[in-house]
């Protein structure tokens, strides 16, 4: 005589699962609906990039630098780690100075010290006015800086290279 409680006797034994089964649909929806949300951000990263202008020129149309003049400065950024202490567009800053807020904030010095030296009533006021204007023609790829805007740069450009 066998026992019906021996092994290998008696009805096979379904092993219970140690997650519900809607714990495992709910972990695969959050999954899913992460990867797309995250596949959304990198597709807006290249698409709303901001411009990169073909070429900037003067008032006059005569080219102060191009687009090879600015790729060439971001190789060089990468090149020699920069990343790691200052930033590009705003971004970073941690270990050393944030380059773009320092050039916004020395090129507006030195536009309000032109426009003051020029006679112009409010250079606060014209300065902000000349900075925030967007002089970036999408159809022909330039921007256009003011004088001003030339005088400073060539300036800033001989600070960052001393």
């Amino acid at each position: 005589m066998v026992r019906a409680d021996a092994p290998g006797t008696g009805p096979a034994r379904r092993s219970e699962p140690m997650v519900a089964k809607g714990w495992v649909q709910g972990v695969a929806l959050v999954m899913v609906f992460g990867f797309f949300v995250m596949g959304l951000l990198a597709l807006r990263t290249y698409t709303d990039a901001m411009p990169l202008p073909g070429r900037v020129v003067d008032e006059r149309g005569r080219t102060v630098f191009t687009d090879a003049d600015i790729t060439s400065g971001q190789q060089i950024f990468l090149r020699r780690g920069l990343q790691q202490y200052g930033s590009i567009v705003g971004h970073g800053g941690y270990l050393g100075p944030d380059y773009t807020a320092d050039y916004l904030r020395r090129s507006a010095v030195l536009i309000e010290e032109d426009l003051r030296a020029s006679g112009t009533a409010d250079p606060k006021a014209a300065v902000t006015e000349m900075l925030r204007a967007n002089r970036y023609d999408e159809a022909t790829g330039t921007l256009r800086f003011t004088d001003a805007q030339v005088r400073a740069f060539e300036g800033l450009k001989r600070h960052y290279t001393g």
